[in-house]
């Protein structure tokens, strides 16, 4: 993809006179520039060529330049060039019309150096003539191709009237407010002028890994694949020695893999994904962090949920800010009606104590096999607190709520069309896992208690107190003593995003996580 290096735009925004005082120097040449500046608001109109959008804009200001100072670019100007030719580090692809303007630009700047030659006044103020109108093609290219980035980047139009008032500002303002957005950024700047790199020749047998101590070609290979991602700066020796080991660790820090140094199958496959690949992904994030919708609710105030589903990572924002990270897991990669959905939603209820109403697929799939095993389904049913539910001729295993429930304590509720939800667990070793998609579909979450605490404390009115005698209360229920359910309705609904985006941006490193495609390595098997 063609990139324009930021010298040469320096050098097309700045060289169009160099922020001289007059195009050229002589008295006749100073005479003509200005009869020929006389022609800009009509070079502007011809330029705008019935873009009544444009053409109201620009009555507003009387017609005046908004971009340059002919013959140069003016600091807005240069602002919104480089803004629009770096567009590639937003994630987007390039613009023609931004191309148009350089161009455009280019043409101006020969014609006035023309014009400089010219001894005779008229056909220097014919050249200057043609040199404005360029201009003004310019400026209006200008103009197009960041209404263009602008809208690519969420902007209405209201945005891009605010172009014609504070260029820079407005300008900034399209820019998502998160800083994983500038990291993203930076990284895809980085990846982008990265040298490629070769998939590694050899394959690994089954149970076996290189580690330290090992030395050959192999080694070789690792190093130079290290080197070229910018985690190994040594030399290549075919060594596998300490530096190599902690270039290896550093490699599977940031692409979500066990740190142990060792080149096993996991970080083989991680090493064999192409540049081209991991750009691809940093422009999925950066284009994820430019959804307005999930800007907007963070915005708003108040709680926010966000779930990355590779990540396994539940992010609560409050009142604008990130508040915390929780660890969550996921729906398992044994087979895809397990996968947890992207979705956009909101939390309507915590449920204190919930009682698990068991899927059939969960009984036909999983309890009818125990139940067998067992030989008794009522001892089996006793056992595991099950109750016999039914309701219209349908029979299902409802648990009862407390201690043992797969559920835990606490639920949070956002009614959707999957049926799935947040919720406690009593298996917490999971969370001790780097990889987590191990539920069926529902996610796990770690801390849920202490968070339903501080929900229900910090915005709706409860006392830990109450929370905790809720949390205790009891009832007697066909004749045995159960944990009390009880569901309480939030007056301050929550937002929660769950999405699948496959690089996490570390803003206190400034560099992102490559994530495992988890549920698309499902597919490919």
């Amino acid at each position: 993809m063609r990139r324009v290096p930021l010298t040469l735009l320096l050098f097309l925004a700045c060289g169009l006179g160099h922020k001289s005082k007059e195009p050229c120097s002589s008295l006749a040449a100073d005479m003509a520039w200005r009869e020929a500046m006389g022609s800009s608001g009509e070079a502007l109109r011809q330029a705008v060529d019935g873009d009544a959008a444009l053409a109201s804009l620009y009555e507003k200001r009387a017609w005046e330049w908004l971009l340059f100072s002919p013959p140069q670019l003016n600091d807005y100007g240069i602002f919104v060039l480089t803004t629009v030719e770096n567009r590639f580090f937003d994630g987007l692809e390039p613009d023609p019309m931004a191309d148009s303007a350089l161009l455009a630009i280019a043409r101006a700047e020969s014609l006035r150096l023309l014009a400089c030659e010219m001894v005779d006044r008229s056909e220097m103020g014919l050249v200057y003539k043609r040199c404005i109108s360029e201009i003004a093609r310019a400026e209006v290219f200008l103009i197009k191709a960041w209404k263009k980035w602008a809208t690519d980047m969420g902007g209405d139009s209201a945005a891009i009237e605010a172009l014609f008032s504070d260029p820079i500002a407005a300008t900034m303002n399209l820019f998502p407010r998160f800083s994983e957005y500038k990291v993203l950024r930076a990284t895809l700047s980085t990846y982008t002028y990265m040298p490629d790199w070769k998939p590694l020749s050899f394959s690994l047998e089954k149970g076996k890994k290189i580690m330290p101590g090992d030395t050959g070609q192999r080694v070789s290979e690792i190093q130079e694949r290290l080197r070229a991602e910018g985690f190994y700066t040594g030399p290549t020796t075919g060594i596998y020695d300490s530096a190599t080991a902690e270039a290896v660790k550093q490699f599977q820090k940031w692409h979500y893999l066990e740190e142990d140094g060792v080149v096993g199958h996991g970080t083989l496959r991680a090493m064999n994904i192409p540049r081209s690949q991991l750009i691809s992904r940093i422009r999925g994030g950066l284009s994820y962090w430019r959804k307005p919708s999930f800007s907007e609710a963070v915005a708003k105030g108040g709680w926010v949920f966000r779930i990355n589903i590779p990540e396994f990572t539940l992010y609560v924002y409050k009142d604008g800010s990130l508040l915390q990270k929780n660890k969550v897991a996921v729906g398992s990669t044994s087979q895809d009606t397990n996968f947890t959905p992207t979705l956009r939603d909101t939390v309507e209820f915590i449920v204190i104590n919930p009682k698990w109403n068991v899927p059939d697929r969960i009984f036909e799939e999983e309890l009818l096999e125990e139940i067998y095993e067992t030989g008794d389904a009522f001892k089996y049913i006793e056992k595991k607190k099950f109750t016999v539910a039914s309701k219209k001729g349908k029979i299902w295993l409802v648990r009862d709520p407390g201690e043992g429930n797969a559920l835990g304590r606490v639920k949070f509720l956002f009614p959707n069309r999957y049926n799935i939800y947040l919720h406690d667990t009593p298996i917490k070793s999971t969370f001790q896992w780097k990889m987590r998609a191990v539920s069926h579909g529902c996610i796990r979450l770690d801390g849920a208690i202490e968070l339903a605490i501080a929900v229900l404390t910090q915005s709706e009115g409860w006392t830990e107190q109450g929370f905790w005698t809720a949390y205790n209360k009891t009832e007697k229920e066909r004749g045995k003593t159960v944990y009390k359910e009880t569901w309480v309705p939030l007056r301050h609904k929550i937002p929660i995003f769950i999405d699948y985006v496959l690089v996490a941006p570390d803003t206190s490193e400034g560099r992102v996580v490559f994530l495992p495609d988890i549920y698309n390595g499902y597919r490919k098997r």
